[in-house]
């Protein structure tokens, strides 16, 4: 029998309800990371051109100076804020990843949530419930806008993450339950219809990705229309498999995972695997001496097969060139993924010897996403290793020193470590800021 549920009135209530004294602490706790994560990838991505196109939209098409486009310390109108910070979050392919609908929550929800916090100087608390509320909300509405595990991928981020962001806003504008309600009714309506980008079709790949940035401004704005009266569908979702759980049930902000690579999820299980191979067997796996590498992987990850990608957008795309750049570099970090790295002989003629090969008992291992790397030398030794679960997911979780590191190696790309270390410490003690105008302060303090 098909289950439907009003997802709307049931979200708006929850959000509504929702304070930071019912929070238990690790929620508190998953949410100041995931703050940290993508403020992180946010200052990493300054040098980017996707990154510095949007700025410079964002500055030059100004309005109400509302919010702060992070990187570069400039206020603008707050939609446009959400839009060029929700860009800048996912342009490294560095942001959280949720399970359960296949996506991005962080890189939508978290600008919103801290554009609209900085915009009505609203405290750290808030931002914590909103960032939850957020989290929540576009999960469950995710998973009706994505498939069923070995089914085909429907949309992307931005299109399911957009109700997230109209959730943390107009919790943050203190609406009412109706008021909420006809926020996320307006996001869901005018959500970018984003195209995965897994599809054979698409190619090179282009700055607009997942449409993130897009469904974060789509949020902010169904949450402004909202608080003026402005008035949104009430949305039932089919739920033929029962996979919506109650919004009272279970934090899904739980099942967040991170990434320690700037590229797709799905190249991390083969990275790692050859990073693996290159600690142990250092001397035999060097460029030289390979004469072919197989991948083995689930059918979904083939589309990722870029072994000359024109794009950063590409590379991050692509199991061949990250392979190319681990095995070149010993590892996969901002200076592999980059315009200057594109056209790397090196690079390319490793990612030149990469076939990729599916392998169907890979396909029912969800929520798995395993690979096998086979590296044959030219002397004909032969070394496997296979990964499950990639470093940064549940099974394989990073811990606070690595999420810690990564946020410094990130953010002092475009900041000092003075200020990086200080914002990093801000957000461990979040609740105690009364005026999140002054963290976002914090963060661009004594640029140079």
């Amino acid at each position: 029998m098909l289950r439907r549920r009003t997802f709307v009135r049931d979200a708006s209530y929850f959000v509504h309800s929702l304070s930071f004294s019912q929070l238990p602490q690790d929620v508190i706790d998953k949410a100041k990371i995931c703050l940290l994560d993508a403020i992180g990838a946010m200052l990493g991505s300054q040098s980017l051109r996707a990154v510095q196109i949007v700025q410079r939209y964002g500055t030059r098409y100004t309005g109400r100076e509302m919010a702060t486009i992070i990187g570069v310390n400039e206020k603008t109108a707050l939609q446009q804020a959400a839009f060029v910070n929700g860009t800048a979050a996912a342009a490294l392919d560095i942001d959280d990843c949720q399970i359960l609908c296949s996506g991005h929550p962080g890189a939508v929800i978290i600008p919103a949530a801290l554009g609209s916090a900085e915009a009505i100087q609203a405290s750290g608390k808030a931002l914590i419930v909103a960032v939850v509320a957020g989290y929540e909300v576009a999960t469950r509405f995710g998973v009706t806008q994505t498939s069923a595990p070995g089914e085909t991928l429907v949309y992307g981020s931005g299109r399911w993450g957009c109700v997230g962001a109209a959730a943390s806003a107009a919790k943050l504008f203190n609406l009412d339950a109706q008021g909420i309600s006809h926020a996320i009714g307006i996001a869901a309506t005018f959500g970018p219809m984003a195209p995965l980008l897994d599809q054979p079709t698409i190619k090179p790949l282009p700055m607009t990705k997942e449409s993130i940035g897009w469904g974060t401004m789509v949020g902010v704005t169904g949450a402004m229309l909202a608080r003026e009266g402005f008035t949104g569908p009430q949305i039932e979702v089919e739920d033929p498999s029962g996979r919506i759980r109650r919004l009272d049930e279970e934090y899904a902000i739980r099942r967040v995972t991170f990434k320690p690579y700037p590229s797709c999820r799905w190249t991390h299980s083969a990275i790692d695997a050859v990073l693996e191979l290159k600690k142990r067997y250092g001397r035999e796996i060097v460029p030289e001496n390979i004469d072919r590498i197989r991948v083995y992987l689930f059918k979904k990850a083939l589309h990722i097969n870029h072994p000359s990608p024109p794009t950063v957008e590409s590379a991050q795309y692509s199991v061949p060139f990250t392979i190319g750049a681990a095995i070149s570099d010993g590892e996969v970090w901002l200076d592999q993924i980059s315009d200057k790295r594109l056209n790397d002989p090196l690079i390319l003629a490793i990612a030149g010897k990469v076939e990729m090969i599916h392998n169907p008992e890979f396909d029912h291992a969800f929520p798995a996403r395993p690979a096998e790397v086979e590296i044959v030398t030219r002397l004909g030794k032969t070394f496997r290793r296979r990964i499950d679960f990639p470093k940064g997911d549940l099974e394989n979780p990073m811990d606070q020193r690595q999420m810690e590191e990564k946020f410094l190696r990130l953010a002092t790309r475009s900041i000092p470590q003075k200020a990086a270390l200080e914002t990093m410490q801000a957000v461990k003690q979040i609740e105690r800021i009364e005026n999140i105008a002054h963290f976002v302060e914090i963060i661009h303090s004594r640029q140079s």
